[in-house]
């Protein structure tokens, strides 16, 4: 079971609290989440967030390349800032189809001064918008949809990753069919526990 890294979110601080609060100033204009509350907006999309750590720390993935993510559905930004502001090395691309969701992404980028962070906003289709390392998501679709869009922006060995709850199983039989089609290798899983002790689970599969 992957340990999801408080230490990190410590580490960095300043950086969540500021996001923190542009999400609670811009959330009276925008529907950027149904939280309200502080505390439940850190753990239930900041840390969720930070379990995507576990392809930078699992030694499974030593040599995975880990250059470009494409975050698939950033609503509010999340996964992938968070993942931005622990690893600022990374080329991150954010895409999200309505317009001032990206206002507020572009918000957050600049206010945290993040390098290599582009928005795209479209809606994801099999048009690819590159060949990606890593194609991520949080609350996009179910696992069968994700993998539909996911697979058209991935290079070979790129993987296509999310994170589930107590749907898993059923999502992945679902999945199946198209994982097979479009030339994934099999689903993989490492369960993780937020502090509320809800257990979840990172999900993610190769491209062929």
């Amino acid at each position: 079971m992957y340990t999801l890294p408080q230490h990190l979110y410590n580490k960095h601080k300043v950086e969540f609290e500021t996001y923190l609060n542009l999400i609670l100033k811009w959330n009276s204009k925008i529907n950027l989440t149904a939280l309200t509350n502080p505390q439940d907006i850190i753990e239930l999309h900041f840390l969720d967030s930070l379990a995507f750590t576990f392809f930078f720390e699992d030694e499974r993935f030593r040599n995975v390349s880990r250059e470009t993510f494409l975050d698939i559905g950033a609503g509010n930004g999340l996964p992938g800032l968070a993942l931005k502001i622990i690893f600022p090395e990374i080329k991150l691309y954010l895409a999200e189809s309505i317009q001032k969701k990206c206002f507020f992404i572009k918000t957050v980028i600049r206010e945290l001064k993040l390098q290599d962070t582009f928005v795209i906003n479209e809606t994801i289709t099999d048009k690819p918008l590159g060949k990606f390392d890593f194609a991520i998501s949080r609350a996009f679709a179910t696992l069968n949809n994700f993998i539909n869009v996911g697979a058209f922006h991935l290079k070979q060995g790129g993987l296509l990753a999310t994170l589930k709850g107590e749907k898993l199983e059923s999502e992945i039989i679902e999945a199946h069919p198209s994982r097979i089609k479009l030339n994934f290798s099999q689903f993989n899983s490492e369960p993780y526990l937020l502090p509320s002790k809800e257990r979840r689970s990172i999900i993610w599969a190769v491209k062929n």
